[in-house]
């Protein structure tokens, strides 16, 4: 019965020259998406009131803000052009490191160009 069931699936989503759709590269990469969007899902609405603890200015929490959605913006061709030159993996994981460890480091950050900074090279990453 195990086995019926499991060519009816597979003939139901998997044409017979493609490779199957779930594979392990597949699912590493949704994962790592739903690792890094979480992050900034959980910054994002924190960090305003994280920042008004460092500074009062409401203009320097607002460059703080335009600091990561202006890198964001400026890195993507730039990432696609590493992607097609050195390779997916690499980059990969090196931007992984970066957001990982851009979102540590926000623990530990007492001064707010510091913290301007830190959101720069989370945009980036």
């Amino acid at each position: 019965m195990r086995g019926a069931l499991a060519r009816r699936l597979r003939a139901a989503f998997v044409a017979d020259d493609e490779p199957p759709l779930l594979m392990r590269a597949f699912l590493l990469v949704c994962g790592t998406q739903l690792l890094a969007y979480s992050s900034y899902a959980a910054i994002h609405p924190t960090f305003a009131v994280y920042l008004e603890t460092i500074t009062h200015s409401e203009s320097l929490i607002g460059v703080a803000f335009g600091a990561f959605t202006f890198a964001a913006v400026v890195a993507r061709p730039v990432a696609g052009w590493l992607l097609d030159r050195v390779g997916r993996r690499g980059v990969q994981a090196i931007a992984a490191v970066a957001l990982a460890g851009t979102t540590l480091s926000f623990t530990w950050v007492t001064v707010i160009w510091v913290a301007i900074a830190l959101r720069v090279l989370h945009g980036l990453a």
